[in-house]
C-alpha cells in the first residue's frame, strides 16, 4: 500500500511538473528565432519542449493504470464495509419479509457512498496534488518573468479560487443532497416494480407501480434541475470573473510591450502562464468542490442508513426476548420431576400444532428471540417454508464459506435425498435449478452440519413428499440427538416422536402445553 501510494504521488508530481515546464522551453524557442542561434541549440529546445510536453502527457495517461485501480479498490473496500454493516446490523425478525424497495434503496445508498468515496480520493490524488505542483512551477516562472505584474496575476487567481469555492457553494451542496435523496427513491421504485410481478399479474397493478415510478422520476428531475441551475449560475459567475482578470492582467502587459519591456516570447509566456496560473486555481477549486461533494454523499449515506434502520425498527419492532408461554429452557437432558411448568430440555422434540392464524408463528418467533440470548452464533437456527438460497452452487449454499464443514459430510447428507427421493444432487449444481423441496432439504443439511442447540422447523418440509419427509425427519433425529427441536407441520411426525406438544386451539388464543 505504501509503495503503491508513493508511485502514484511520484507519477502525479512528475506529469504535472513536466507539462508546466513545456511552455518555458517553447517561449525560449520563440525568443531564439529573433537572433541567429546555432542549429543544435534550436534542436535542443525543440527536444526539451517535446519531451516535457508529451512525456508529461504520457505520464498523465498512465494514471489510468497507476491511479484509477487504486481508487477503485479503495472505493470498493468502503462499499464492502457498508454492505457488511447493513447485512450484520440491520434489524432482523423471522416474521419480517424482506422489503425489496428498502433493499434497493440501501443498495442505491451504498452505490452513492462508493461514488462519494471515489470523489474524495480522486480529488486528493488527481486534483490537489497536480494543482499544487502546477502552482509551484507556475508561480516560480511567472514571478521571474512578470516582475511587478505578477502580484496582479496572483491576486486575480486567488480571487477566482475564492469565488469558485465560496460563491453559492452551500446552496449547491444542499440541493445536491436533496437530488441525491430523490435519486435513491427512484432506485427504490425500480425495485418495487421489478419485485411485484405477482401483484402486477393478478391485480393488473402495472399502472400503479408505473405511476409511483413516474412520480419519483419527476421529483428527482425537479430536484436535479434546481441543482443544475445553481451549477450553471456558479459556472457563469466564475467564467465572467476569470474574463475580467485576464483583461486586467493583459492590459497591464500590453503597456509593457508598448514600452519595449516585453518581447514576443515574454508575451507568449505571460498569456500562457496566465492560463497556467488560473487553471491550477480552477482545478484546486474543483478538487475542493469534489472533496466536499464526496464527504456530503458519504455523510448523507450514513444518515440515510441510520434513518432506514430506525424506520425498520419502528415498523418491524420484533418480539421481546421473553420466555414464551411459560416455557422454560434447560441444558439438562431431562426436566425435574417436580417441575410445575413445561421445560424444554436438551434433546427434546416439541410439536407445535394449531389452526392457521392461531398464533404458532408468533410463538415460534418468541422462542427464537428468547433462545438466542447469551448463545453463540449458529446455536439457534430457524427454518421456514421458503428457504434462504443464495445465487451459487449447492456446495456454496451448504458451506457458506465455513471451512469447518467437511465436503465428505455434505456428500453423505445429500446421499439421503438420492436414496429416498430418487435424484442425485451434485455439489457443483446451481442451487437456483433445484425444486422447492430440494431447496428445503439443502437448508436442512446446512442447519444440521452446524450442530445447533435449538432448531425451529416451521413448515420447512411442506414441499417434500411424505415418504421423503419421514427419511429427512429420521436424518434430523439421528444427526442431532442433543438438539432441542420445535416442529410445525400439518402432517403427522412419523419420523420423530415428540416429547410434548404445544397446541393452539382458538384463533390467536393462548397456547396449551401438553406432555405426550
Amino acid at each position: 500500500m505504501t509503495i503503491r501510494l508513493t508511485v502514484i504521488m511520484l507519477s502525479v508530481i512528475l506529469s504535472s511538473a513536466a507539462i508546466s515546464l513545456a511552455p518555458i522551453f517553447l517561449a525560449n524557442l520563440i525568443d531564439s528565432t529573433k537572433s541567429s542561434p546555432a542549429a543544435h541549440d534550436l534542436g535542443l529546445l525543440v527536444l526539451l519542449y517535446i519531451a516535457a510536453r508529451f512525456g508529461g502527457q504520457i505520464l498523465l495517461d498512465l494514471r489510468w493504470l497507476i491511479v484509477n485501480p487504486f481508487l477503485y479498490r479503495l472505493s470498493y473496500r468502503l462499499a464492502v464495509l457498508m454492505a457488511t454493516r447493513i447485512g450484520r446490523n440491520s434489524s432482523y425478525d423471522v416474521r419480517m419479509v424482506d422489503n425489496t424497495e428498502a433493499i434497493t434503496r440501501r443498495v442505491a445508498i451504498v452505490s452513492k457512498m462508493q461514488t462519494g468515496s471515489m470523489g474524495v480520493a480522486y480529488s486528493v490524488l488527481s486534483g490537489f496534488l497536480p494543482a499544487i505542483c502546477d502552482l509551484v512551477v507556475v508561480i516560480a516562472a511567472v514571478s521571474t518573468l512578470a516582475g511587478d505584474v505578477f502580484p496582479h496575476m496572483l491576486v486575480a487567481a486567488v480571487a477566482i479560487l475564492a469565488l469558485s469555492v465560496k460563491f453559492m457553494r452551500r446552496t449547491e451542496l444542499d440541493r445536491a443532497a436533496v437530488a441525491n435523496d430523490a435519486d435513491n427513491d427512484v432506485f427504490a421504485q425500480y425495485g418495487g416494480l421489478i419485485s411485484s410481478a405477482k401483484l402486477i399479474h393478478e391485480y393488473d397493478a402495472l399502472s400503479f407501480f408505473q405511476q409511483r415510478l413516474r412520480f419519483a422520476i419527476g421529483t428527482s428531475m425537479a430536484a436535479h434541475n434546481r441543482l443544475f441551475l445553481i451549477k450553471s449560475v456558479r459556472g457563469i459567475a466564475v467564467t465572467l470573473a476569470t474574463a475580467i482578470a485576464y483583461l486586467i492582467v493583459l492590459l497591464v502587459a500590453s503597456r509593457r510591450m508598448a514600452d519595449g519591456q516585453f518581447g514576443a516570447g515574454e508575451i507568449f509566456l505571460l498569456a500562457t502562464f496566465l492560463d497556467r496560473l488560473v487553471q491550477p486555481m480552477t482545478n484546486l477549486s474543483n478538487s475542493v468542490n469534489g472533496f466536499q461533494s464526496g464527504i456530503v454523499a458519504m455523510s448523507n449515506g450514513y444518515d440515510e442508513l441510520d434513518s432506514l434502520d430506525r424506520e425498520c425498527a419502528r415498523t418491524n419492532p420484533g418480539l421481546a426476548p421473553t420466555e414464551p408461554s411459560t416455557l422454560t429452557f434447560s441444558a439438562a437432558r431431562r426436566a425435574p420431576a417436580d417441575a410445575n411448568e413445561p421445560v424444554a430440555c436438551r434433546g427434546d422434540r416439541i410439536h407445535v400444532t394449531g389452526k392457521s392464524g392461531s398464533g404458532k408463528s408468533t410463538f415460534l418467533s418468541q422462542v427464537y428471540a428468547a433462545a438466542q440470548a447469551g448463545r453463540r452464533r449458529n446455536a439457534v437456527l430457524f427454518l421456514q417454508a421458503n428457504p434462504e438460497i443464495v445465487d451459487g452452487t449447492v456446495r456454496e449454499n451448504v458451506r457458506l464459506a465455513d471451512e469447518s464443514i467437511l465436503e465428505a459430510d455434505v456428500i453423505e447428507s445429500l446421499d439421503i435425498w438420492h436414496k429416498h427421493a430418487g435424484r442425485h444432487i451434485d455439489l457443483d449444481e446451481s442451487a437456483s435449478s433445484l425444486s422447492l423441496g430440494e431447496r428445503q432439504f439443502i437448508a436442512i443439511v446446512r442447519a444440521v452440519l452446524r450442530k445447533p442447540d435449538i432448531l425451529i422447523v416451521d413448515e420447512a418440509l411442506n414441499s417434500i413428499d411424505a415418504s421423503s419427509e419421514d427419511a429427512v425427519l429420521r436424518y434430523l433425529q439421528r444427526s442431532l440427538p442433543e438438539t432441542t427441536f420445535f416442529f410445525v407441520s400439518h402432517r403427522p411426525l412419523h419420523g420423530i416422536k415428540p416429547d410434548f406438544s404445544v397446541e393452539f386451539g382458538e384463533i390467536r388464543g393462548a397456547a396449551k402445553l401438553v406432555f405426550t
